[in-house]
């Protein structure tokens, strides 16, 4: 994994201090259990890597350090923003699917890899002085949420930018109660804009007259009734370029991330797409690691028009 060299010391935007401030007042009234709220782009995980640099400071060293987040690419975004803060590129290690780390002491890992290998029970529930969770929005899934049980640290840090859930599970509960009950830190997306920390973005909702009326949502069976009724449809398909054209002029000179429901869908739409003259690439759970870590920089480069997915690059990724 490389970073970036970095040949000076990185220091936080204002409104990143002011975070970090929060934070300390909030441990310093014995609150080590906090949830940060940030919108995307504001950059949590640099938040999380300046506190650990503070941690370590506070305590005369590295304290051991688990990251935990639900897909690879956070993963190592996030050992890179901490290898760039410390200015130590041999900081920390990865913990996904077959890789053995050398050691536990500053770990990065999958929710799926700290359950298959029951990490919390192996090391100690107390083993880390400090265990991040990223988009923890995902805290009321049953291994995350069995793992924030077990595990103890000094300090616990959540991030997201979401902290509503769907299925309006809470997850504030899962950390130290503030007296108005609100986030430790919260910097929301209109926040943001009205800072000018974040470009203003439009929103366009194109009716395609699909009828989902007997799709059973929030259900078993929801993701399969909705595959059913969008794949393979041409009627719907051709609406979407329509429109896409509509809005862009010309899709084949831009740079689109499209989002499907299944990966059936995201295959179909692909082929689709190249039909109709927009170079698009595949890129799902499935895909090859090596495809998967090229395909952000050939969207960059503009080799492909359009990165066509399904629920991988919709959470804590940066394109460049």
């Amino acid at each position: 994994l490389n970073a970036r060299p970095t040949y000076f010391d990185l220091e936080p935007k204002a409104y990143q201090q002011e975070m970090l401030d929060q934070l300390q007042i909030e441990r310093d009234h014995g609150r080590w259990r906090n949830l940060v709220v940030a919108a995307t782009g504001t950059g949590k995980t640099v938040v999380a890597a300046f506190d650990y640099k503070r941690l370590c400071q506070q305590t005369g060293g590295r304290p051991r350090l688990l990251f935990v987040a639900h897909r690879e690419e956070i993963l190592k975004q996030a050992l890179r923003t901490y290898r760039e803060v410390l200015r130590d590129h041999a900081f920390g290690e990865v913990l996904v699917g077959g890789v053995q780390p050398e050691g536990f002491e500053h770990l990065f890992a999958t929710i799926d890899s700290v359950s298959v290998r029951e990490l919390v029970s192996r090391c100690g529930a107390d083993h880390w002085h400090t265990v991040v969770v990223d988009e923890c929005h995902r805290l009321a899934a049953d291994r995350f949420d069995a793992f924030v049980s077990a595990v103890r640290p000094r300090v616990l840090l959540g991030l997201t930018a979401t902290p509503e859930r769907s299925d309006g599970k809470p997850i504030l509960g899962y950390f130290d109660n503030r007296p108005d009950g609100s986030p430790a830190v919260e910097l929301r997306l209109w926040h943001a804009l009205d800072q000018q920390l974040l470009c203003p973005f439009e929103y366009y909702a194109c009716d395609d007259e699909t009828d989902f009326s007997a799709v059973p949502w929030q259900q078993a069976g929801e993701v399969a009734a909705i595959d059913r009724l969008v794949t393979g449809n041409d009627v719907r398909a051709r609406l979407v370029l329509d429109e896409w054209r509509r809005l862009t002029g010309d899709p084949a000179r831009g740079r689109t991330l499209v989002f499907c429901v299944s990966v059936a869908h995201a295959q179909d739409m692909t082929a689709r797409l190249n039909k109709a003259g927009i170079r698009a690439l595949c890129v799902v759970g499935d895909t090859p690691t090596d495809e998967r870590r090229r395909a952000p920089e050939m969207l960059a480069r503009g080799e492909v028009a359009a990165l066509v997915t399904c629920d991988l690059f919709n959470e804590g990724v940066d394109l460049p």
